[in-house]
Protein backbone atom coordinates (compact mmCIF):
# COMPACT_ATOMS: atom_id res chain seq x y z
CA UNK A 1 0.00 0.00 0.00
CA UNK A 2 1.28 3.59 -0.76
CA UNK A 3 1.19 6.00 1.60
CA UNK A 4 -0.73 9.37 1.36
CA UNK A 5 1.92 11.21 3.08
CA UNK A 6 5.22 10.88 4.70
CA UNK A 7 5.44 10.78 8.44
CA UNK A 8 8.09 12.77 10.56
CA UNK A 9 9.09 10.74 13.41
CA UNK A 10 11.01 13.32 15.87
CA UNK A 11 14.12 11.47 17.66
CA UNK A 12 15.59 14.51 18.93
CA UNK A 13 16.10 14.72 22.46
CA UNK A 14 13.75 18.06 22.35
CA UNK A 15 10.76 17.90 20.99
CA UNK A 16 9.68 19.22 17.84
CA UNK A 17 6.71 19.67 15.59
CA UNK A 18 7.00 17.89 12.95
CA UNK A 19 5.75 20.86 10.30
CA UNK A 20 6.74 24.11 12.20
CA UNK A 21 5.05 26.96 11.96
CA UNK A 22 5.93 29.41 8.94
CA UNK A 23 7.61 26.83 7.40
CA UNK A 24 7.25 24.75 4.20
CA UNK A 25 4.46 21.73 4.56
CA UNK A 26 6.92 19.15 4.08
CA UNK A 27 4.06 16.26 3.42
CA UNK A 28 2.29 16.47 -0.15
CA UNK A 29 0.00 19.22 -0.95
CA UNK A 30 -3.56 18.43 -2.14
CA UNK A 31 -3.98 19.70 -5.58
CA UNK A 32 -6.78 18.18 -7.77
CA UNK A 33 -6.50 19.78 -11.18
CA UNK A 34 -9.86 19.00 -13.69
CA UNK A 35 -9.75 18.07 -16.89
CA UNK A 36 -6.66 19.30 -19.33
CA UNK A 37 -5.06 16.83 -21.47
CA UNK A 38 -1.18 15.95 -20.55
CA UNK A 39 1.17 13.68 -22.76
CA UNK A 40 4.10 11.84 -21.63
CA UNK A 41 6.91 11.41 -24.43
CA UNK A 42 8.46 7.99 -23.49
CA UNK A 43 6.90 5.08 -21.96
CA UNK A 44 10.09 3.50 -20.55
CA UNK A 45 10.50 3.03 -16.67
CA UNK A 46 10.59 6.66 -15.87
CA UNK A 47 7.77 7.38 -18.32
CA UNK A 48 5.58 5.04 -16.69
CA UNK A 49 6.18 6.21 -13.27
CA UNK A 50 4.79 9.38 -14.38
CA UNK A 51 2.11 8.36 -15.89
CA UNK A 52 1.08 6.28 -12.67
CA UNK A 53 2.10 9.34 -10.17
CA UNK A 54 0.49 12.35 -12.39
CA UNK A 55 -2.97 9.80 -12.61
CA UNK A 56 -2.70 10.02 -9.04
CA UNK A 57 -1.81 13.44 -8.32
CA UNK A 58 -4.12 15.19 -10.78
CA UNK A 59 -7.37 14.57 -12.96
CA UNK A 60 -5.56 15.30 -15.95
CA UNK A 61 -6.28 12.83 -19.07
CA UNK A 62 -2.91 10.86 -19.85
CA UNK A 63 -1.63 9.80 -23.14
CA UNK A 64 1.62 8.43 -24.12
CA UNK A 65 4.18 8.33 -27.32
CA UNK A 66 6.34 5.36 -27.32
CA UNK A 67 7.69 3.50 -30.47
CA UNK A 68 7.78 0.02 -28.94
CA UNK A 69 4.55 -1.67 -29.71
CA UNK A 70 5.34 -4.48 -26.60
CA UNK A 71 5.74 -1.27 -24.30
CA UNK A 72 2.42 0.50 -26.00
CA UNK A 73 0.47 -2.78 -24.83
CA UNK A 74 1.63 -2.49 -21.15
CA UNK A 75 0.39 0.58 -20.43
CA UNK A 76 -2.45 0.47 -22.25
CA UNK A 77 -3.98 -2.66 -20.34
CA UNK A 78 -2.53 -1.15 -17.14
CA UNK A 79 -3.38 2.27 -17.21
CA UNK A 80 -6.33 4.54 -18.21
CA UNK A 81 -4.95 6.30 -21.15
CA UNK A 82 -6.72 8.69 -23.50
CA UNK A 83 -4.21 8.07 -26.75
CA UNK A 84 -1.21 6.39 -27.41
CA UNK A 85 1.16 7.25 -30.20
CA UNK A 86 3.92 5.18 -32.10
CA UNK A 87 6.21 8.04 -33.34
CA UNK A 88 6.74 11.52 -31.64
CA UNK A 89 6.85 12.86 -35.43
CA UNK A 90 2.92 12.27 -35.96
CA UNK A 91 2.26 13.88 -32.41
CA UNK A 92 -0.24 17.00 -32.75
CA UNK A 93 1.34 18.56 -30.02
CA UNK A 94 -1.13 21.53 -30.20
CA UNK A 95 -3.87 19.04 -28.52
CA UNK A 96 -1.58 18.78 -25.21
CA UNK A 97 -1.85 21.82 -22.66
CA UNK A 98 1.46 19.92 -20.85
CA UNK A 99 3.61 17.11 -21.92
CA UNK A 100 6.25 15.60 -20.42
CA UNK A 101 9.47 14.45 -21.84
CA UNK A 102 11.06 11.23 -20.68
CA UNK A 103 12.76 10.27 -23.74
CA UNK A 104 16.41 9.47 -23.95
CA UNK A 105 18.41 12.89 -22.67
CA UNK A 106 20.09 13.40 -25.99
CA UNK A 107 16.53 13.58 -27.63
CA UNK A 108 15.20 15.72 -24.70
CA UNK A 109 15.48 19.71 -26.47
CA UNK A 110 14.75 19.00 -29.72
CA UNK A 111 11.45 17.04 -28.54
CA UNK A 112 10.97 20.07 -26.00
CA UNK A 113 11.15 22.58 -29.21
CA UNK A 114 8.57 21.24 -30.70
CA UNK A 115 6.22 20.88 -28.07
CA UNK A 116 6.94 24.73 -26.92
CA UNK A 117 6.37 25.85 -30.45
CA UNK A 118 3.16 24.43 -29.68
CA UNK A 119 2.58 26.39 -26.94
CA UNK A 120 3.39 22.92 -24.42
CA UNK A 121 4.36 23.90 -20.74
CA UNK A 122 7.20 20.90 -20.24
CA UNK A 123 7.36 18.51 -17.39
CA UNK A 124 11.41 17.67 -18.46
CA UNK A 125 13.04 14.45 -17.37
CA UNK A 126 16.63 15.09 -16.00
CA UNK A 127 19.45 16.02 -16.96
CA UNK A 128 18.48 18.32 -19.17
CA UNK A 129 20.70 17.62 -21.71
CA UNK A 130 24.17 16.08 -22.95
CA UNK A 131 25.01 19.01 -24.27
CA UNK A 132 24.61 22.59 -24.17
CA UNK A 133 23.71 22.79 -27.95
CA UNK A 134 20.21 24.32 -28.79
CA UNK A 135 19.49 24.58 -24.72
CA UNK A 136 19.67 28.47 -25.03
CA UNK A 137 17.48 29.05 -27.64
CA UNK A 138 15.10 26.73 -26.18
CA UNK A 139 15.02 28.58 -22.88
CA UNK A 140 14.04 32.13 -24.96
CA UNK A 141 11.45 30.46 -26.72
CA UNK A 142 10.32 29.27 -23.97
CA UNK A 143 10.26 32.89 -22.63
CA UNK A 144 8.81 33.76 -25.79
CA UNK A 145 5.70 31.66 -25.85
CA UNK A 146 5.03 32.27 -21.47
CA UNK A 147 5.21 28.54 -21.35
CA UNK A 148 5.72 26.48 -18.33
CA UNK A 149 8.94 24.48 -17.83
CA UNK A 150 9.69 21.84 -14.64
CA UNK A 151 12.37 19.46 -14.53
CA UNK A 152 12.59 16.27 -12.59
CA UNK A 153 15.06 16.98 -9.69
CA UNK A 154 12.37 14.88 -7.62
CA UNK A 155 14.93 15.05 -4.33
CA UNK A 156 13.81 18.97 -4.05
CA UNK A 157 10.16 17.31 -3.35
CA UNK A 158 11.60 14.80 -0.61
CA UNK A 159 10.62 16.47 2.73
CA UNK A 160 13.93 15.94 4.90
CA UNK A 161 15.77 17.61 2.44
CA UNK A 162 13.61 20.76 1.98
CA UNK A 163 13.57 20.48 5.66
CA UNK A 164 17.50 20.99 5.08
CA UNK A 165 17.25 23.65 2.78
CA UNK A 166 15.18 25.33 5.44
CA UNK A 167 17.77 25.45 8.35
CA UNK A 168 19.79 26.48 6.16
CA UNK A 169 17.63 29.33 4.88
CA UNK A 170 16.77 30.47 8.73
CA UNK A 171 20.65 30.19 9.37
CA UNK A 172 20.98 27.57 11.62
CA UNK A 173 24.47 26.54 11.09
CA UNK A 174 25.73 29.74 9.95
CA UNK A 175 27.94 30.29 6.82
CA UNK A 176 28.23 27.00 4.87
CA UNK A 177 32.15 26.32 5.15
CA UNK A 178 32.39 22.50 4.13
CA UNK A 179 29.89 19.65 2.20
CA UNK A 180 30.11 16.31 0.86
CA UNK A 181 27.83 14.42 -0.66
CA UNK A 182 27.90 10.40 -1.41
CA UNK A 183 26.01 8.12 -3.93
CA UNK A 184 26.34 4.36 -4.67
CA UNK A 185 24.13 1.84 -6.25
CA UNK A 186 24.54 -1.10 -8.93
CA UNK A 187 22.86 -0.13 -12.26
CA UNK A 188 23.18 -3.72 -13.28
CA UNK A 189 20.88 -4.71 -9.97
CA UNK A 190 18.86 -1.63 -10.51
CA UNK A 191 18.23 -1.90 -13.94
CA UNK A 192 18.83 -5.47 -15.48
CA UNK A 193 17.88 -3.79 -18.99
CA UNK A 194 20.73 -1.21 -18.76
CA UNK A 195 22.03 -3.15 -22.20
CA UNK A 196 18.45 -1.43 -23.90
CA UNK A 197 18.69 2.23 -22.35
CA UNK A 198 20.92 5.51 -22.39
CA UNK A 199 23.10 3.82 -20.19
CA UNK A 200 25.33 2.30 -22.64
CA UNK A 201 26.73 5.66 -24.33
CA UNK A 202 28.17 8.59 -23.15
CA UNK A 203 26.01 10.13 -26.50
CA UNK A 204 22.88 9.38 -25.25
CA UNK A 205 23.92 10.51 -21.61
CA UNK A 206 25.03 7.21 -19.85
CA UNK A 207 27.85 7.72 -17.18
CA UNK A 208 27.21 8.60 -13.35
CA UNK A 209 28.00 12.46 -13.74
CA UNK A 210 24.88 12.88 -15.47
CA UNK A 211 22.94 10.13 -14.41
CA UNK A 212 23.34 11.29 -10.81
CA UNK A 213 23.05 15.06 -11.85
CA UNK A 214 20.37 14.90 -9.14
CA UNK A 215 23.09 15.44 -6.56
CA UNK A 216 24.63 18.42 -8.82
CA UNK A 217 20.87 20.17 -9.04
CA UNK A 218 20.51 20.30 -4.87
CA UNK A 219 23.98 20.87 -4.30
CA UNK A 220 23.63 24.02 -6.04
CA UNK A 221 20.13 24.31 -4.36
CA UNK A 222 21.48 24.59 -1.25
CA UNK A 223 24.86 26.06 -1.52
CA UNK A 224 24.27 28.38 -4.73
CA UNK A 225 26.76 28.16 -7.89
CA UNK A 226 30.50 26.90 -6.97
CA UNK A 227 33.16 28.80 -9.21
CA UNK A 228 35.51 26.01 -10.30
CA UNK A 229 34.79 22.04 -10.18
CA UNK A 230 37.46 19.56 -10.42
CA UNK A 231 37.24 15.76 -11.29
CA UNK A 232 38.37 12.74 -11.55
CA UNK A 233 36.34 9.51 -13.32
CA UNK A 234 36.85 6.20 -14.23
CA UNK A 235 35.27 2.91 -15.53
CA UNK A 236 35.89 0.49 -12.74
CA UNK A 237 32.65 -1.78 -13.04
CA UNK A 238 32.09 -5.21 -14.37
CA UNK A 239 28.99 -4.51 -16.95
CA UNK A 240 28.60 -3.57 -20.82
CA UNK A 241 29.10 -0.16 -21.70
CA UNK A 242 31.16 1.90 -23.99
CA UNK A 243 34.66 2.47 -22.17
CA UNK A 244 33.88 6.07 -22.33
CA UNK A 245 31.04 6.09 -19.21
CA UNK A 246 32.41 6.23 -16.43
CA UNK A 247 30.65 4.78 -13.05
CA UNK A 248 32.48 6.59 -10.73
CA UNK A 249 33.72 10.20 -10.07
CA UNK A 250 34.79 12.66 -7.30
CA UNK A 251 34.46 15.80 -7.84
CA UNK A 252 35.61 19.19 -5.98
CA UNK A 253 33.17 22.32 -5.89
CA UNK A 254 34.82 25.35 -4.46
CA UNK A 255 32.75 28.40 -3.63
CA UNK A 256 33.52 32.04 -4.12
CA UNK A 257 33.94 32.37 0.14
CA UNK A 258 36.58 29.61 -0.28
CA UNK A 259 34.05 26.81 1.01
CA UNK A 260 34.55 23.34 -0.51
CA UNK A 261 31.98 20.67 -1.49
CA UNK A 262 33.28 17.27 -2.64
CA UNK A 263 31.04 14.47 -4.47
CA UNK A 264 31.32 11.07 -4.95
CA UNK A 265 29.66 8.85 -6.90
CA UNK A 266 29.36 5.64 -8.19
CA UNK A 267 27.42 2.76 -10.03
CA UNK A 268 28.88 -0.24 -8.71
CA UNK A 269 28.07 -0.54 -5.05
CA UNK A 270 25.97 -3.11 -4.19
CA UNK A 271 24.66 -1.36 -1.04
CA UNK A 272 22.44 1.59 -2.06
CA UNK A 273 24.00 4.95 -0.30
CA UNK A 274 23.08 8.51 -0.20
CA UNK A 275 24.00 10.85 2.07
CA UNK A 276 24.30 14.27 2.54
CA UNK A 277 26.55 16.48 5.25
CA UNK A 278 26.39 20.18 5.65
CA UNK A 279 28.75 21.71 7.69
CA UNK A 280 28.56 25.55 9.32
CA UNK A 281 30.38 27.53 11.74
CA UNK A 282 27.35 26.88 13.99
CA UNK A 283 26.83 23.87 13.29
CA UNK A 284 25.82 20.50 11.21
CA UNK A 285 23.05 19.23 8.72
CA UNK A 286 23.08 15.74 7.66
CA UNK A 287 20.57 14.39 5.52
CA UNK A 288 20.51 10.76 4.50
CA UNK A 289 17.97 9.44 1.81
CA UNK A 290 18.98 6.12 2.15
CA UNK A 291 17.11 6.26 5.89
CA UNK A 292 15.12 8.99 5.83
CA UNK A 293 17.09 10.39 8.62
CA UNK A 294 17.67 14.47 8.56
CA UNK A 295 18.95 15.76 11.75
CA UNK A 296 20.54 19.70 13.22
CA UNK A 297 23.43 20.03 15.48
CA UNK A 298 24.07 23.27 16.48
CA UNK A 299 26.59 24.21 19.01
CA UNK A 300 24.50 26.33 20.43
CA UNK A 301 22.64 23.64 21.89
CA UNK A 302 25.10 21.03 21.84
CA UNK A 303 22.47 18.08 20.97
CA UNK A 304 21.06 16.83 17.84
CA UNK A 305 17.55 17.48 16.73
CA UNK A 306 16.65 14.46 14.36
CA UNK A 307 13.44 13.37 12.04
CA UNK A 308 12.76 10.93 10.38
CA UNK A 309 10.57 10.53 7.59
CA UNK A 310 8.71 7.30 6.09
CA UNK A 311 7.48 7.40 2.43
CA UNK A 312 6.80 5.51 -0.57
CA UNK A 313 9.28 6.32 -3.38
CA UNK A 314 6.17 7.63 -5.52
CA UNK A 315 5.69 10.20 -2.70
CA UNK A 316 8.25 12.24 -4.09
CA UNK A 317 7.24 12.03 -7.35
CA UNK A 318 3.17 12.46 -6.69
CA UNK A 319 4.73 15.99 -4.87
CA UNK A 320 6.36 16.93 -8.23
CA UNK A 321 3.84 16.17 -10.12
CA UNK A 322 1.37 18.37 -7.68
CA UNK A 323 4.06 20.95 -8.08
CA UNK A 324 4.22 21.15 -11.44
CA UNK A 325 0.29 20.87 -11.82
CA UNK A 326 0.61 24.19 -9.45
CA UNK A 327 3.16 25.75 -12.00
CA UNK A 328 0.77 25.04 -15.16
CA UNK A 329 -2.46 26.77 -12.84
CA UNK A 330 0.09 29.74 -12.02
CA UNK A 331 0.11 29.35 -8.32
CA UNK A 332 3.38 28.99 -7.61
CA UNK A 333 6.15 28.99 -9.25
CA UNK A 334 8.29 25.87 -10.69
CA UNK A 335 10.01 24.03 -8.35
CA UNK A 336 12.60 23.10 -10.99
CA UNK A 337 13.05 25.89 -13.36
CA UNK A 338 14.55 25.44 -16.92
CA UNK A 339 17.49 27.51 -15.98
CA UNK A 340 18.01 25.56 -13.11
CA UNK A 341 18.33 22.29 -15.06
CA UNK A 342 20.30 24.02 -17.25
CA UNK A 343 23.00 25.44 -14.44
CA UNK A 344 22.96 21.57 -12.99
CA UNK A 345 23.68 20.32 -17.18
CA UNK A 346 26.43 23.15 -16.79
CA UNK A 347 28.24 21.91 -13.93
CA UNK A 348 28.14 18.44 -14.90
CA UNK A 349 29.53 19.17 -18.28
CA UNK A 350 32.30 21.25 -16.36
CA UNK A 351 33.05 17.56 -14.45
CA UNK A 352 33.44 15.86 -17.67
CA UNK A 353 35.59 18.41 -18.79
CA UNK A 354 37.83 18.37 -16.07
CA UNK A 355 38.12 14.84 -15.92
CA UNK A 356 38.96 14.27 -19.22
CA UNK A 357 41.62 17.19 -19.61
CA UNK A 358 42.84 16.49 -15.69
CA UNK A 359 42.34 20.19 -14.79
CA UNK A 360 40.27 22.54 -12.85
CA UNK A 361 37.64 23.98 -14.66
CA UNK A 362 36.31 27.43 -13.97
CA UNK A 363 32.34 27.90 -14.16
CA UNK A 364 30.89 30.89 -15.98
CA UNK A 365 28.31 32.50 -14.43
CA UNK A 366 27.19 35.78 -13.53
CA UNK A 367 28.67 35.42 -10.05
CA UNK A 368 32.04 34.65 -11.33
CA UNK A 369 31.77 36.30 -14.14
Amino acid sequence: MIPTAARSVNKGKRARAAKPPGRFDPFREDVFVMGPKFLVVGGGSIGERHIRVFGQATRWQISVCDPRADQIDHLKSTYALENTYDDVDKVDFSRYPSVAICTPTHTHVPIAAKAVDAGCNIFMEKPFSTSLAGVDTLLKQVAERDVIVQVGYVMRSHPGLRMAKAWLDEGAIGEVLAARVKVGYCVPEARPDYRDTYWMKSETGGGVILDASHQLDYIQWLLGEPEEVSCFASRLGDWDTDDDVEDIATMMLRYPSGALAGLHLNHFQRNYTHDLELVGRDGTIVWSYSDGNVALYQARKSEWDTHTFELERDDMYRAQAESFAHAVQRTQPPRVTGEDGVRALRLGLAALQSARTRTIVRLKNEDNA
